[in-house]
C-alpha cells in the first residue's frame, strides 16, 4: 500500500467519513428545531414558566446549544490544523473561540455601553447610541480578526483557501442573522407576531448556521480539505449523495 503524505488526508469521496458528517449535520439540525419549538411553547402557551426557553435569552437553553457548537468548532479546527501542519486553521479556530467568548459573556453589549459614553454616540435611523457602540466594537474585533485570516489565505495553499473561502460563507451568514437582522428587529420596532418571527429569524438562523459551521469543521477533520466541491453548496451536496448511506437500513 502506498503511504500517503504527510499531513494528507482521504478526499470527501469516502463514503464513510462523508456519511459520519451527515448524520452529524442532522443531529445538530434536530437540536436547533428542538430549541426552536421550545421557544415557540413559550412563547405561544403557558406551559412552559422558565424565560431560558426563549431563544433571545442570555444563558438560556438555545444559547447555551450554540456555546457548545462553538467550542466543538474551536477545537476541531484545532485538531486539525495540529494534524494536517496548515496553521491557517488557527486563525479561524481563533475567530470562532473570540465569538464563543463574546456570547457567552456578552463583550460587544458591554463594551458597546463603554464606547457609546466614552465618544457621545447618540442614536439615529431607528439604533440607539448603544447600538452603534456594539457595532463599533465588533468592527474593530472582526477588523483585527481579519488581519491575521488574510494572512493565513496569502500563505495557504489551494486547498486551504478553498476551505477559507467556504468558512467565509458561512461567516457572512452569521453576520447577517446576527448583525444585520438584529438591527433591523431594533431598528423596527416590531410588536406581536412580527417580533417573535423576527427573534426566530435572528436567534433560530444563528443557531442553523452554527450547526453547519460545526459541520463543516467536522467534516475538515474526517475527510480532508482536498474535496470534489468548489462551495459550500457542492460539499453539502457531496456530503448528501455520500449521507444517504448512513439511513440505509442494513441488510
Amino acid at each position: 500500500m502506498i503511504e500517503e503524505e504527510a499531513g494528507a488526508v482521504p478526499p470527501t469521496g469516502t463514503s464513510a467519513p462523508a456519511a459520519s458528517a451527515s448524520l452529524f449535520l442532522v443531529l445538530l439540525l434536530v437540536g436547533d428545531l428542538v430549541y426552536i419549538a421550545i421557544h415557540l411553547v413559550w412563547t405561544e402557551t403557558k406551559l412552559l414558566n422558565s424565560p431560558l426557553a426563549a431563544l433571545d435569552v442570555d444563558r438560556g437553553y438555545a444559547e447555551f446549544f450554540q456555546y457548545m457548537k462553538l467550542l466543538w468548532t474551536v477545537l476541531l479546527l484545532t485538531c486539525l490544523s495540529l494534524r494536517t501542519r496548515r496553521w491557517g486553521y488557527l486563525a479561524w479556530a481563533l475567530l470562532f473561540a473570540y465569538l464563543l467568548v463574546d456570547d457567552s459573556f456578552s463583550l460587544h453589549e458591554n463594551l458597546g455601553k463603554v464606547l457609546a459614553s466614552r465618544l457621545s454616540l447618540t442614536g439615529a435611523l431607528g439604533l440607539r447610541a448603544i447600538d452603534f457602540g456594539e457595532l463599533l466594537v465588533s468592527a474593530m474585533a472582526g477588523g483585527v480578526l481579519a488581519v491575521g485570516l488574510g494572512w493565513a489565505y496569502l500563505r495557504g495553499g489551494e486547498e486551504l483557501r478553498r476551505s477559507f473561502r467556504h468558512l467565509l460563507v458561512l461567516l457572512l451568514a452569521i453576520v447577517f442573522f446576527g448583525v444585520v437582522v438584529d438591527m433591523v428587529h431594533i431598528a423596527s420596532h416590531p410588536v406581536g407576531w412580527l417580533d417573535n418571527a423576527l427573534v426566530i429569524l435572528e436567534d433560530g438562523g444563528e443557531l442553523v448556521v452554527t450547526s453547519f459551521i460545526a459541520w463543516y469543521a467536522f467534516l475538515l477533520v474526517m475527510a480532508g480539505d482536498r474535496s470534489e466541491g468548489a462551495s459550500v453548496v457542492g460539499r453539502i451536496v457531496a456530503v448528501a449523495a455520500h449521507g444517504k448511506a448512513a439511513f440505509r437500513p442494513r441488510r
